[in-house]
């Protein structure tokens, strides 16, 4: 389907500019809107296996039906993530 001024109006471009995203990123594009409009996301506490409510503002320790609400980093996350 072509692009058109109807297009743009609608948004529809933007469901094309998300197919063009490789399946392995999609969830990391979740977690970066998640992170920037301060809903923030769950992750394990690598020491405890805790579940840890990640946002710009804090972190803090939360229940797992709290962590079900939220997205969440995958469970090797600390193992790949450059922790500072």
């Amino acid at each position: 389907m072509p692009f058109t001024e109807k297009g743009a109006e609608t948004g529809s471009w933007r469901l094309t500019f998300f197919t063009l995203i490789p399946p392995v990123l999609i969830p990391v594009v979740g977690l970066v809107r998640a992170w920037w409009n301060d809903t923030g996301f769950a992750g394990r506490c690598p020491k405890c296996g805790g579940w840890i409510h990640f946002t710009i503002r804090e972190k803090r320790a939360i229940s797992g039906h709290e962590a079900s609400q939220l997205p969440q980093l995958p469970d090797d996350w600390h193992s790949v993530a450059l922790v500072l």
